[in-house]
């Protein structure tokens, strides 16, 4: 089995990107697969708290935010600000 077809069927999360003329959330076309949180200790606070993703297809690179929604919880994934 490929990786794109294990994505297919393991991702089932909503992506939202931040549109910043319409000033809204857009439901983008790829779904996402959050990995599992790993708690370890570590000196480094940067390399501990960075979590996966797996995708379906590539995000459009013209949305800067981007949080992934699905059951109770919302998350935050990428937040650039220029």
């Amino acid at each position: 089995m490929r990786l794109s077809q294990s994505a297919r069927k393991l991702c089932q999360e909503t992506i939202l990107g931040f549109n910043v003329v319409t000033n809204r959330w857009d439901t983008l076309p790829p779904k996402a697969l959050l990995s599992n949180s790993v708690r370890h200790i570590g000196t480094s606070e940067d390399h501990f708290n960075r979590r996966e993703v797996l995708l379906t297809d590539a995000i459009d690179p013209k949305y800067q935010y981007v949080k992934l929604v699905g059951g109770a919880a919302e998350y935050l994934l990428f937040g650039n600000i220029p």
